[in-house]
């Protein structure tokens, strides 16, 4: 979220919060794939296909829901070395 702009200019954050608060976000984005719950569903009721099609349209829609972040992170992991560890490692 923007901050409001009576609380700028933003304050420099602490050494490493950033990437610690990218690796929360990612692992909290991970927790509940839908890739994960059809790979752990032993026998599921779907077809493969609308197993395929559920995958396929959350791994758009939470792409879609996090596109300036995954910009802007992909973009600043060039210049931060710390931050491409974890993109590159973690992250894609």
């Amino acid at each position: 979220m923007e901050p409001e702009p009576s609380a700028l200019p933003v304050s420099t954050p602490a050494k490493g919060s950033t990437v610690e608060s990218i690796q929360a976000r990612l692992l909290d984005e991970v927790r509940n794939l839908e890739l994960a719950t059809v790979l752990s569903a032993p026998n599921g009721r779907r077809t493969r296909a609308d197993e395929f099609e559920g995958i396929v349209r959350d791994l758009f829609w939470r792409m879609f829901r996090n596109r300036r972040a995954l910009k802007l992170i992909d973009r600043c992991s060039v210049d931060h070395p710390e931050l491409a560890s974890v993109w590159c490692e973690q992250g894609r």
